[in-house]
């Protein structure tokens, strides 16, 4: 079966635990992900996925766990000698480091996951890859033969999870399980060590605004 990892796995697995569900993943792009949140086959979309008006259509958005706009993602290549500027640039399609390499300029080439986006780059397919480094283990060989070439500035209104309209109290549920994550620091270190340390801020007021939403009762 497929293997899932990275941080909003790593955030959804210990939001189980302690609330004692199971989690269980499917994996689709990005839209497919979202529609099926739409239909109510899925609970929810997660993935770095970025707020925005279009996509409220599909369900509703949790309260931003993540900043949009304090990390420099690294874009990865096969020689340092790849100019990002005129690079094919692999990235993960409607990501919010697919709206940043846009945002910038540069020419994006948009994949349905991660791992593709970086074999694309292996196989010659596209110039350059843009993602965090950690992503780069999910291909055997890929962290010893892609070197860093540059980095962009992430952007947009933040990360957050889209939950399905059918299930309005798992809003609540996670808007609170991300305060309490971040008022005890789990949320800070697993954002350290998939973003690295300095990369990874939530919002300030996850703890005020945005969570405590049932404890606050």
């Amino acid at each position: 079966g497929d293997s899932f990892s990275g941080f909003d796995i790593d955030l959804m697995d210990e939001i189980c635990r302690r609330n004692g569900f199971t989690c269980e993943y499917r994996a689709y792009a990005v839209l497919p992900g979202l529609e099926a949140v739409a239909r109510g086959e899925a609970d929810i979309a997660l993935g770095g996925l970025g707020i925005s008006t279009e996509r409220e259509a599909y369900g509703t958005f949790t309260c931003p766990y993540r900043q949009g706009n304090v990390a420099n993602v690294p874009i990865f290549a096969l020689s340092p000698s790849v100019d990002p500027a005129t690079a094919r640039i692999a990235v993960l399609g409607d990501s919010l480091s697919h709206q940043a390499l846009i945002g910038e300029g540069y020419t994006a080439v948009p994949f349905d996951d991660l791992a593709s986006a970086i074999t694309s780059v292996l196989n010659g397919e596209t110039d350059a890859y843009h993602g965090n480094p950690n992503s780069l283990n999910l291909v055997e060989g890929a962290p010893d033969k892609l070197t860093q070439i540059g980095s962009v500035q992430g952007r947009g209104s933040g990360a957050a999870f889209l939950v399905s309209s059918a299930r309005p109290r798992l809003v609540a549920l996670l808007n609170d399980s991300f305060a309490i994550l971040h008022r005890d620091g789990h949320l800070q270190e697993m954002g350290d060590r998939w973003f690295g340390p300095g990369r990874f801020r939530p919002p300030e007021d996850i703890g005020v605004d945005c969570g405590m939403v049932m404890s606050a009762r």
